[in-house]
């Protein structure tokens, strides 16, 4: 894959400018600053949700505490954090 499409899979805009980093960096480095990053559009979707947290209201299209798979994650972290907490005291 292109440089271009590995940066339009993790939601870079089409309009995102590189500037010199092609040229003074290469194409691997630039390549491995794409697949290190956090997608744009993931951490906009997660400052959506935080600042309406911030502001005090419940945000658009938030999963509900029972959805099956928001009950899964919640025991999960719940057993990794006791997990945790047992390897800790003992």
């Amino acid at each position: 894959m292109s440089t271009l499409e590995c940066a339009r899979l993790q939601t870079f805009p089409e309009t995102f400018r590189w500037g010199d980093a092609l040229e003074t960096k290469g194409h691997t480095n630039v390549r491995d600053m794409i697949g290190e990053a956090v997608p744009p559009l993931f951490t906009r979707q997660h400052g959506r949700v935080l600042a309406a947290l911030l502001e005090g209201r419940r945000p658009n299209l938030v999963m509900s505490t029972e959805d099956k798979r928001v009950k899964k994650a919640v025991a999960s972290l719940e057993a990794a954090g006791a997990a945790a907490a047992s390897r800790v005291s003992a």
